[in-house]
């Protein structure tokens, strides 16, 4: 299947990130970015971004109990934050966002692994990783017209 054309996106560098599926966390990162981006919003937080990923993976994990294999932490972070928090495995993705920044001191705790090397690593196709102050400061001038830059966590 040939990809669709676009002259203001790299779409094969796009699609280049999901080339590998061994994490889920990929897939949910863009997807919760996209949401914000759809909203007009051209600065958010790694905070929001992440409220967002647990809330789009919540169905699949609490309905069906579908974890996304070994090395990914969406599964488990999902339910210690639903036990803790007592967030309703009924919730609707709204509430559970809304339930997530409300309590941003307690879930930071269960959520920090999601701010560690995810907004730097998924801009790799864009910014050869090295470390992550690198990647800050690159992706500060669009190097390679990468899809964000990031300015502080």
């Amino acid at each position: 299947m040939e990809l669709p054309k676009s002259s203001k996106l790299d779409i094969g560098k796009l699609s280049s990130i999901f080339g590998d599926k061994s994490a889920a966390y990929k897939f949910y990162w863009f997807i919760s970015l996209l949401k914000i981006v759809r909203k007009k919003r051209t600065r958010m937080s790694f905070w929001e971004i992440v409220a967002g990923m647990i809330a789009e993976s919540w169905y699949p994990i609490h309905y069906y109990n579908l974890s996304f294999g070994k090395i990914d932490s969406l599964f488990k972070k999902s339910l210690q934050i639903q036990k803790n928090l007592q967030i309703s495995i009924k919730a609707d993705k709204s509430e559970i966002n809304t339930h997530l920044i409300e309590n941003i001191k307690i879930t930071k705790k269960y959520l920090r692994v999601f701010t560690l090397n995810v907004p730097y690593r998924f801009l790799s196709p864009w910014i050869k990783y090295t470390y992550d102050d690198d990647v800050i400061v690159k992706s500060q001038s669009f190097t390679n017209d990468c899809l964000y830059a990031i300015y502080d966590k």
